[in-house]
């Protein structure tokens, strides 16, 4: 079981089960997850201990108690929840596309802005190369191709020819390795493949 960010991992000094090593937090290596990160044994790669992320709510419980770290990490907090809010708002927008012109209708998906292309600070919808929807993005945030692929078949039925998750479907995926099969699983499901391209089947 995962431990709390808020725990004394920290200053914990770890003895490896499995060859005997011991050192301090500093000294031993760490894999990052999407939820949690794992602290390894730098000598043999042996699992020391999981520690689960600080989520919004431990934050604030934990800096309402007058925890320092918890202090610092409100700014971080108050921007998720702000974060959150709009992208309740831009989904309630997402409802309220145009009914385009066109028998058949097709979108792509790209990344903008952020300096990191894994964590695009936009996740942006176009139809013939045109912007015609966006919303938060973020690492791992692969999930919202195939959430706005659903509203767009909702919206516009037989119409939707197909989606195209393009390389930002890629770079979403982060640590996720099934993200890109759950995503093509969806695409061929539910007939929304691209005629051409990495994504076509």
């Amino acid at each position: 079981m995962a431990q709390s960010h808020f725990s004394d991992w920290q200053t914990e000094t770890w003895v490896c089960q499995r060859c005997q090593w011991s050192g301090s937090t500093s000294e031993a290596s760490m894999e990052p997850f999407d939820e949690l990160f794992e602290i390894n044994c730098p000598k043999c790669e042996g699992r020391l201990a999981v520690i689960a992320y600080a989520t919004e709510a431990e934050v604030r419980e934990q800096a309402k108690a007058g925890n320092p770290e918890a202090i610092e990490m409100m700014p971080w907090a108050e921007a998720v929840e702000r974060k959150r809010t709009t992208k309740e708002e831009c989904r309630r927008l997402l409802t309220t596309l145009p009914d385009f012109d066109g028998a058949t209708l097709s979108f792509t998906f790209e990344g903008d802005g952020g300096h990191d292309p894994m964590s695009p600070e936009w996740l942006v919808l176009k139809h013939q190369g045109t912007e015609v929807y966006r919303e938060p993005s973020g690492f791992e945030a692969w999930r919202a191709i195939v959430d706005i692929s659903s509203e767009l078949r909702r919206r516009y039925g037989s119409r939707l020819a197909w989606v195209d998750p393009g390389e930002v479907g890629y770079a979403l995926q982060g640590d996720d390795i099934s993200a890109n099969l759950s995503i093509e699983r969806y695409l061929a499901a539910a007939r929304l493949c691209p005629p051409t391209g990495s994504w076509s089947r």
